[in-house]
């Protein structure tokens, strides 16, 4: 026999005012973006005359209008009559391709984040959350010690290489560091990179 389990439905969530500011100040800047892209796409789709005033906790005033916020203020207080139906083309264009834009970026960001978190988890599931510089080196496994082998073999060829730059130019003042060719037949230089003194 089947057990059949209820069906979660949908909480309502008492919407009440947040008591941490700093938690009230990132939901005000999530919520004004969304408030934005709203208000840009009733733009876009009717082609509506719109004016957002808003103001942060903080106090710092926040607007949004089409075709400006003084337009729209000043058609709402009754100072101006109302604009033709067909605003000017071009900027109607140059709108639709910010919005385009925006979205695409908004997009991007989205797909960065995600690709960050992905690394992260990665990153700490790889090493299992320790640098296998610090690491006891008995506790490493065989794969984990070819890594850092391989990582101190690459620190090493990277310190050689510029040990013999910096003591060809201090012991040469008339070598030229343009001339790939001018260490070659130095008797000073070791075949590994070492200096002989």
């Amino acid at each position: 026999m089947e057990v059949i389990k209820p069906k979660r439905r949908r909480r309502k969530i008492q919407i009440k005012k947040i008591k941490n500011e700093e938690d009230r100040n990132v939901i005000f800047s999530k919520r004004k973006s969304s408030i934005y892209k709203k208000a840009s796409e009733l733009v876009t789709s009717s082609g509506a005359e719109i004016g957002i005033v808003m103001f942060s906790p903080s106090g710092t005033p926040f607007s949004f209008g089409y075709p400006s916020i003084k337009t729209v203020a000043n058609q709402f207080l009754g100072r101006n009559p109302p604009t033709d139906d067909n605003p000017d083309p071009l900027m109607d264009a140059r709108i639709e391709e910010l919005i385009k834009k925006m979205d695409e970026l908004q997009g991007r960001m989205k797909e960065a984040k995600e690709k960050e978190k992905k690394l992260l988890k990665k990153l700490t599931e790889g090493n299992k959350g320790r640098s296998l510089v610090d690491a006891n080196i008995d506790e490493l496994s065989l794969e984990e010690l070819h890594k850092l082998s391989g990582s101190l073999e690459e620190l090493y060829d990277k310190l050689c290489t510029q040990i013999q730059a910096s003591s060809i130019s201090t012991n040469n003042p008339e070598y030229d560091h343009t001339d790939p060719s001018a260490h070659i037949n130095n008797p000073d230089i070791n075949q590994t990179g070492g200096v002989f003194k």
